[in-house]
């Protein structure tokens, strides 16, 4: 029987997804570079932990480090024997998946040299004057998984634009208004000057 595989994978730090294969007896984490698994986060010491073969699993221990390592959101005081699933926590950065690799077995394939036996063709049916063929059903494909339906608002048929002869009508009466504004004021102004203003309304007071 072939011995167990484990492996690291990291969830969250500078890269990740990445797997680390557990194949040595003795696998130190850290920053350094002499490290089995080296992780360049601020948060990691230069020898962070690590992770030592135990029968069947492995175990980790805190090389002392400045952040500490966690397990399970735990903080490590000794050593910790891994079980598959375990998230080990490297300071508030990294985190690590203590994996066991499910190794595939092989299947052979054995193909039959039978010959296929063809399927007779569909007839056709025959009406008088005229043949109607049966369709095939066309598959739709999938309606894709990231389109966003409109909005109601955007649903709404666009309101119809005025037309020009609309438009121009509003603008004449709109200069017709200012128009006649500036003769009353312009009146107004002349029947000052002239002081006639009891000629032109004697019904004022004082008149």
């Amino acid at each position: 029987m072939a011995p167990l595989r484990f492996q690291l994978v990291m969830r969250s730090g500078p890269t990740p997804g990445k797997t680390y294969d557990l194949d040595k007896d003795e696998v130190s984490i850290g920053r350094d570079v002499n490290n089995e698994v080296v992780i360049n986060d601020a948060e990691v010491s230069r020898r962070h932990a690590q992770i030592n073969r135990q029968p069947g699993s492995f175990a980790i221990e805190d090389l002392g480090s400045t952040n500490g390592t966690f397990v399970n959101r735990v903080r490590l005081s000794g050593t910790r024997v891994l079980q598959p699933g375990d998230s080990i926590t490297l300071g508030e950065n990294v985190s690590l998946a203590f994996e066991l690799v499910q190794e595939e077995p092989e299947f052979t394939v054995v193909a039959s040299h039978q010959p296929e036996r063809e399927s007779p063709p569909t007839p056709a049916v025959d009406f008088p004057g005229e043949r109607f063929a049966q369709p095939e059903m066309e598959r739709q494909p999938p309606p894709y998984a990231s389109h966003i339906p409109p909005s109601p608002a955007e649903a709404q048929p666009p309101t119809p634009r005025k037309s020009r002869s609309d438009n121009r009508m509003l603008f004449g009466c709109i200069g017709l208004t200012v128009l006649l504004c500036i003769l009353v004021v312009l009146a107004l102004v002349i029947i000052d000057q002239l002081n006639i203003w009891c000629d032109v309304m004697p019904f004022l007071p004082g008149c």
